[in-house]
């Protein structure tokens, strides 16, 4: 009886034995297997988790008069991005609020408010449009990847309202909208770049991999209008109106010799590359004077 059950014993420890070694030799086979056959396979994937696609904004082309005298730009500006998720979690949090609030003229409350409303997310716009010197200050304060900056670009029309229901404007995407940057817009837009970028674990972007296509500059108009032409026919109709109460007038200058128009003025007019201006009541009364404008240019 005592034979058996030690005879059992014995059985049942070379069983598990057995089993541990075969585990062991599997675990082992799979381990070589990973290490030396599927390494670039694993590698290649663990960049894909790294590695994003992202788009290069293409600069959007600019609209000068006959002379060279720019009428609509692109100019560079910066926005304040913030992660408020790892923000949150800072043990500076306290002294970072402080610095924000400093650098935006914002009130503390008022940010902590913001950020903490949006505890879960990675990337929040705490200020669209900085100026020079808080940009400045950004840059030197160098936060780390929870607080940074982003560049695009804005349009910019020099001369105001003289030249806006001719000119228009582009939406937040840069997308010509009304005038000439509606009607020219193809060929202003460009054509957007691609790069891959290395991110880390917020995703955030810390250094460019590889430029796949590098963005093509949308291209530059000349207009046949003359700016200082226009800005006195603009001045003139403005003071007539004003002269006669009148509720409205238009203007059209013309080279006799050429056919070629010098300046285009419809009045009231407004800045619209001021936000008030873009409103849908505005854009409605000023459609039909801008399709006007539009057609006596199609030729330009």
């Amino acid at each position: 009886m005592k034979r058996t059950e030690k005879g059992l014993m014995q059985s049942r420890f070379i069983f598990l034995l057995c089993l541990i070694s075969v585990m062991l030799l599997g675990l082992f086979a799979r381990s070589f297997y990973l290490q030396y056959l599927e390494s670039d396979f694993l590698n290649s994937e663990g960049d894909k988790k790294h590695i994003k696609h992202k788009t290069i904004p293409a600069n959007r082309g600019s609209i000068y008069d006959k002379n060279g005298v720019p009428l609509a730009v692109s100019i560079p500006v910066y926005r304040l991005i913030v992660d408020p998720k790892t923000l949150l979690k800072r043990d500076n949090y306290s002294q970072l609020l402080s610095s924000l609030s400093k650098i935006i003229s914002k009130p503390e409350r008022e940010i902590d408010s913001e950020i903490r409303k949006r505890s879960s997310k990675r990337y929040f716009v705490l200020k669209r449009e900085l100026r020079k010197s808080e940009v400045e200050i950004v840059r030197k304060d160098n936060f780390g990847n929870y607080i940074w900056l982003e560049t695009f670009y804005k349009r910019f029309y020099p001369n105001g309202e003289t030249s806006s229901h001719l000119l228009g404007f582009t939406d937040n995407e840069g997308r010509g909208q009304e005038g000439l940057e509606y009607a020219l817009n193809k060929g202003l837009s460009g054509t957007n770049g691609l790069k891959k970028t290395l991110t880390d674990v917020h995703q955030k972007s810390i250094a460019d991999v590889e430029i796949i296509n590098d963005p093509i500059i949308g291209e530059d108009f000349y207009a046949s209008i003359d700016i200082k032409i226009q800005h006195f026919a603009h001045e003139a109709l403005k003071s007539a109106i004003e002269k006669n109460n009148a509720k409205g007038g238009s203007v059209v200058v013309m080279d006799v010799t050429t056919g070629e128009i010098l300046a285009i003025s419809n009045q009231p007019a407004g800045d619209l590359s001021l936000s008030k201006n873009r409103t849908p009541k505005y854009i409605r009364i000023k459609q039909s004077q801008i399709s006007s404008s539009l057609a006596q240019h199609s030729n330009l």
